[in-house]
């Protein structure tokens, strides 16, 4: 998603523009929440006109004073904050938002392929990878992982390009 705030011309702008996902519900997903959904589409949507602007428009003042605040202080890579809005139509109809930020740390500053910038998103999306934040502020950074059911709670676990190859997910960047 960074390429669509990083490249795109012209860029993704936060604070009127958001991210929408748009999903369908995996039954045989057991409840595991990294598998309960396979990705429909993507695009980058106004928030000026959107049924969801209202849901959106408490967040804004915070977004900006984030990004505001990683700028003053020199935060490596920051690009902005993002708000995406995730859609379930069949057989649940249900909506969530949520709110990130998004770094340039080790974006090639060309798309590797003619894919589109949602095309990693969804990919990740239908085989239930989950990327955190991992380490202190300021030097914290996206690591990928998987879930697994521990003690009857679904739990994350960051996992390496290797381990994540085991599971037949490729995260090489050719």
């Amino acid at each position: 998603m960074a390429w669509a705030f990083h490249i795109s011309n012209p860029p993704v702008d936060f604070r009127s523009q958001y991210f929408e996902f748009r999903l369908h519900f995996r039954p045989e997903s057991e409840g595991n929440p990294s598998t309960s959904f396979y990705f429909i589409c993507a695009e980058v949507r106004p928030v000026l006109g959107s049924p969801f602007a209202q849901c959106m428009k408490p967040a804004k003042p915070y977004l900006e004073q984030i990004a505001v605040e990683e700028k003053a202080a020199g935060t490596k890579d920051f690009l902005g904050m993002f708000t995406c809005l995730c859609r379930s139509f069949d057989p649940l109809t249900m909506a969530w938002i949520s709110t990130s930020e998004i770094y340039g740390r080790g974006i090639p500053s060309h798309r590797p392929s003619d894919k589109p910038w949602y095309w990693f998103p969804g990919y990740c999306i239908d085989l239930g990878l989950a990327f955190r934040v991992v380490g202190p502020s300021g030097t914290s950074s996206w690591k990928p992982g998987l879930m697994g059911k521990e003690k009857g709670k679904w739990v994350w676990k960051e996992r390496s390009i290797q381990e994540l190859a085991l599971h037949g997910i490729s995260l090489s960047r050719t």
